[in-house]
């Protein structure tokens, strides 16, 4: 029950970067024209976070 709490708790606090990860492989399919400048805006409103570096 405790590693529940604290596996929600960690997605709930994390969960824009989660989310912003996730939408790369639809955006990159959906996507008319550069591919590179749909990804470029999701990464971009994450920010400078740990893990926008992962991703660029």
């Amino acid at each position: 029950m405790i590693l529940a709490v604290l596996f929600l708790g960690f997605f709930i606090l994390e969960g824009f970067d989660f989310g912003a990860g996730m939408l790369m492989a639809p955006l990159g399919r959906i996507a008319k024209g550069d591919r590179e400048a749909h990804r470029r805006a999701v990464l971009n409103t994450i920010g400078r976070s740990g893990t926008a570096t992962r991703y660029g």
